[in-house]
């Protein structure tokens, strides 16, 4: 089969999940107001108990890896150890993590230690594209298979004192990992109904418990905060939280608890309107991570949804298909891109070009046309660029989203085009039209580089096709391909527009080769876009070499390209010679 391939630490504050930017972004768009919550922290009730001899809230303030490994050897392995059945401790993940031996019944008086193998989990391991997969979590609680995260606490080794900004900083951080790979276990990848999760942040002298539920809004989460600086309190809060873990640990491990087979973006993300259903996938491995939501709906409901959220800047190029047709809509969402932003900016320059061209040209006294702000006349035909989008619904400042027509099934094995792309010129013409025009259209009027041109993101449906995901679009080539060797070379005053040109040239390209050969493109494409070196020559790459020499494109795919300019012309010739086109007279 064809496949396309696709393409810090949380103790720092240095990671995705540690910086201050990128923190306001996931909690100003899920819960509004942080500085409201904060200051409504309350007391966890007291607890009139006796403290444990040995403690790690009895330490002294040290480094925060001392903290971590005293608060898991002196409070959370030996409340495990107390169980009825021990988990298997290597699925509890920190800064110092053991494996110990699965054992039923009473636990062993000294569990044997072993060598340390793993360390503090990455939040990637259970979320691999989210804005912050890059970063890791202090105390991590596995399931059984090790593929969700059941329960999560971040040790600081500071005050913790209430309104200081650290720990501000530390709360908004675990307000990070509970929103994400917390949240994507235990509301979006297990079938019961977990109506609250929950998370602690613990200090030496005090610990905070917060609390995540569905909102009655629209969109956004519920975050209640509660915090005890009683140290039998404390003990016993966190004794609570390592027990809950253990029972969810094993009914998952018994199978009394049962797991999703995909994940409804319903379940998890913090938005709470209902949809016919959510797009029921795994996260795509893009250039950047899955850029939002997607939920599929009838056009009924979906007008009825923006009736809640009336406005002018809401944005519609095109007419809605009949109520009972289903369309899609995207929820641009901070949990899985923090420049969501400009994603949804990408698309409105799309949305608000196609509404441009769409209005008739306006007339002078003379009756000739009024020239737009280039200069031309605005009643020369402008360039087409093909995309979904009906619109975008501004429901506030921080939640967007857009709405598309179904433009049928993407080319990823899609076994009609396979069958009929070598033979079918009108096939291979249509293409040239819908999607090559388009991606070059794009940056010539718009200066935007689509940037993620594979087959998923190609539709056809009766007999068209139609280039869809505009959301990685930006006013320059993505980052991830500065080392892509098909850039080498290009220079002029308008390299830049050159640059996005010659990307989206070879980007369809490796769609047309996979194409025509049914071969999967994964290694070429790390090969030719992320410059990474290849040892030893595979029999796909070879044959990609011999497909590039034998359509006319060794000026597109080269590492010794001479410094030159690039026009559109010289795009169009390529676009033709790699679909077996004659050359058109227009």
């Amino acid at each position: 089969s064809m496949s396309d391939g696709k393409a810090g630490s949380a103790s720092s504050y240095s990671s995705a999940a540690g910086d201050q930017v990128n923190q306001q972004k996931v909690i100003k768009q899920c819960f509004g107001n942080f500085e409201a919550i904060v200051a409504s922290v309350k007391d966890i009730p007291k607890i009139h108990g006796t403290e444990q001899e040995t403690s790690a809230f009895k330490s002294s303030k040290g480094y925060e890896k001392d903290f971590v490994l005293k608060l898991f050897e002196l409070n959370i392995h030996p409340r495990l150890q107390q169980a009825t059945r021990m988990v298997d401790i290597s699925c509890i993940r920190h800064c110092n993590t053991h494996s110990a031996p699965v054992t039923e019944g009473p636990a062993p008086a000294a569990a044997k230690s072993r060598k340390p193998e793993l360390k503090e989990l990455f939040v990637r391991e259970i979320l691999p594209s989210c804005s912050i997969k890059d970063s890791k979590m202090d105390i991590s609680f596995l399931s059984h298979d090790k593929k969700l995260l059941l329960a999560c606490i971040e040790a600081k080794a500071l005050s913790g004192k209430h309104g200081n900004v650290e720990t501000e900083k530390a709360i908004k951080q675990l307000i990070l990992y509970s929103v994400m790979p917390l949240a994507y276990s235990l509301w979006g990848r297990i079938e019961d109904d977990i109506v609250k999760i929950v998370s602690l942040l613990v200090f030496p002298t005090c610990l905070y418990q917060l609390t995540f539920s569905k909102s009655d809004l629209p969109f956004g989460l519920e975050l209640s905060i509660e915090k005890s600086d009683d140290i039998a309190t404390m003990e016993h809060t966190l004794n609570n939280y390592v027990d809950n873990f253990a029972e969810m640990y094993w009914k998952l491990a018994d199978g009394t608890v049962k797991l999703n087979a995909t994940t409804d973006p319903r379940d998890w993300c913090p938005l709470n309107f209902e949809f016919e259903r959510g797009v029921k996938r795994k996260f795509s491995h893009t250039i950047q991570h899955s850029l939002g939501f997607l939920f599929w709906a009838k056009v009924e409901t979906v007008k009825h949804f923006i009736g809640e959220f009336v406005g002018t800047q809401n944005k519609f190029c095109s007419a809605f298909p009949p109520e009972s047709e289903e369309i899609l809509v995207k929820y641009y969402s901070a949990l899985l891109d923090l420049d969501w932003e400009s994603s949804v900016s990408s698309v409105e320059n799309l949305i608000n070009y196609t509404i441009q061209i769409q209005q008739p040209p306006k007339q002078q006294a003379d009756g000739t046309s009024v020239p737009d702000s280039s200069g031309s006349a605005a009643s020369v035909l402008q360039p087409c660029i093909k995309h979904p989008y009906i619109g975008t619904i501004f429901a506030s400042a921080r939640c967007r989203l857009s709405v598309m027509k179904n433009t049928g099934l993407s080319l990823s094995g899609n076994a009609l085009v396979q069958s009929e792309w070598s033979s079918n010129a009108d096939m291979r013409e249509a293409f040239y039209q819908d999607v090559g025009q388009s991606a070059l259209n794009l940056v010539q009027c718009l200066r935007l580089c689509h940037n993620d041109i594979r087959l998923a993101n190609i539709t056809y449906q009766d007999k068209r096709f139609c280039l869809i995901d505009f959301d990685n679009s930006r006013y320059e080539t993505a980052p991830i391909f500065a080392k892509s060797p098909v850039l080498n070379g290009i220079i002029g005053r308008n390299s830049e527009y050159a640059l996005m040109m010659m990307l989206s040239i070879a980007q369809i390209a490796l769609v047309v080769f996979a194409l025509d050969t049914q071969q999967s493109t994964t290694e070429v494409r790390k090969v030719w876009f992320e410059g990474k070196t290849s040892t030893t020559a595979t029999t796909t790459t070879e044959r990609f070499d011999r497909w590039v020499f034998d359509t006319g494109l060794v000026d597109v795919f080269t590492r010794s390209r001479p410094s030159q300019e690039f026009s559109r012309d010289f795009m169009e010739e390529k676009l033709l010679l790699m679909l077996r086109l004659k050359k058109s007279s227009t």
